[in-house]
C-alpha cells in the first residue's frame, strides 16, 4: 500500500507533506510524490519541493518515489489511483479572499475513489510540526469508524492526545427549554453514544477527551473552539461537502475560508456496495 501526496510546487502543498510523512511512518507505507504536468505550475518548483520532501521522508524512515502524470484536470490522478493500491491521497486547498473558488481538490472530492482523501488546509505554517492538540468535530455524537480511524492515526502519528468535539445544534429557545435536568440528560445520552470510542482509545493506549457543545451554528462554534484548542483539526468531508459548485457557501467552505488552525477534511473510501 502507498500514500499519494499531490504537489503543485506551492509552499502549502510542500508543507502538507509533514502530515503525509507522519501517516506513512505510522503504518510503514510508501509515499508517492505526484504531480500532473501542466502549463500553470512551475515544474522547477515542483521538483524543488519533491527534493525537500524526499529529504524529510528519508529522515523519518519513509520510502518515497516521484510520480509524474500527463493529462488534463484530475482524470490522470483518478486513473492512477484506480490502477494502484493507494490507501490515502493527501492534497491541499486554499480559500481566496472574496470567495471559495473551485480548485483541484474541489473537483477531486466530487469523484468516487477507491482510496481515502485528506484535503489539507494550511493556515499556520508554524504548527505543522508540533500538532500537540488534535481535535475531530462531529455532530450529535455521530462518528464514523473511518473518520475515527483517521483521527486516531493523526493523534498517534504526532504522539499527542486527541479530543472529540461533539456539537448539537439548538436554537436559543430550544436550549432554554432544556433546563438543567434536560441538559444533563442530553449530555449523558451523547456520552453513551460515544462510549465505544472511549473503549477503543483505551485499547489503543490513546489519550482521548470528549467535549460537548450546544450551539446555533455548527461552523461558528467550530471556528471559535478550534482557535484556542487545536493545532490540527479533523472534519468530515462527506457530510459537509457541497454537491454543486453553484450552491451557496457550505459549512465546510466557511471553515476552510476562515480557519486560523490547520485543518484536514477527511473523505472516506468509496466502496463498490455504496
Amino acid at each position: 500500500m502507498k500514500v499519494i501526496l499531490a504537489l503543485n510546487g506551492s509552499i502549502t502543498s510542500e508543507a502538507s507533506a509533514i502530515y503525509a510523512i507522519r501517516y506513512c511512518r505510522l503504518f510503514a507505507f510508501e509515499l508517492g510524490l505526484l504531480h500532473i504536468k501542466n502549463d500553470k505550475d512551475s515544474l522547477a518548483e515542483v521538483e524543488k519541493s519533491m527534493e525537500s520532501i524526499e529529504t524529510l521522508a528519508e529522515g523519518a524512515g519513509v520510502a518515497s518515489e516521484r510520480i509524474f502524470l500527463h493529462g488534463s484536470g484530475v482524470a490522470p490522478l483518478i486513473a492512477y489511483v484506480r490502477a494502484n493500491r493507494v490507501d490515502m491521497l493527501f492534497c491541499t486547498t486554499r480559500a481566496e479572499r472574496g470567495g471559495f473558488t473551485a480548485s483541484f481538490s474541489d473537483y477531486l472530492t466530487r469523484r468516487p475513489l477507491p482510496c481515502e482523501v485528506a484535503v489539507v488546509r494550511i493556515a499556520d505554517l508554524s504548527a505543522i510540526n508540533r500538532a500537540e492538540r488534535v481535535g475531530v468535530t462531529i455532530r450529535n455524537a455521530r462518528l464514523s469508524a473511518e473518520k475515527f480511524a483517521f483521527f486516531s492515526a493523526m493523534v498517534r502519528a504526532f504522539e499527542t492526545e486527541g479530543e472529540i468535539y461533539s456539537i448539537s445544534v439548538f436554537s436559543v429557545r430550544e436550549r432554554a427549554g432544556l433546563g438543567f435536568v434536560g441538559t444533563k440528560e442530553r449530555l449523558e445520552e451523547l456520552d453513551d453514544r460515544l462510549v465505544h470510542y472511549r473503549r477503543l482509545a483505551l485499547l489503543g493506549e490513546m489519550k482521548l477527551r470528549l467535549k460537548h457543545a450546544f450551539a446555533e451554528s455548527e461552523s461558528s462554534q467550530i471556528l471559535h473552539h478550534s482557535a484556542h484548542s487545536y493545532d490540527l483539526l479533523i472534519v468530515g468531508g462527506r457530510r459537509l461537502a457541497a454537491t454543486s459548485f453553484f450552491s451557496s457557501q457550505t459549512p465546510l467552505e466557511r471553515l476552510m475560508r476562515n480557519t486560523c488552525v490547520n485543518m484536514i477534511a477527511h473523505y472516506p473510501r468509496e466502496r463498490d456496495d455504496e
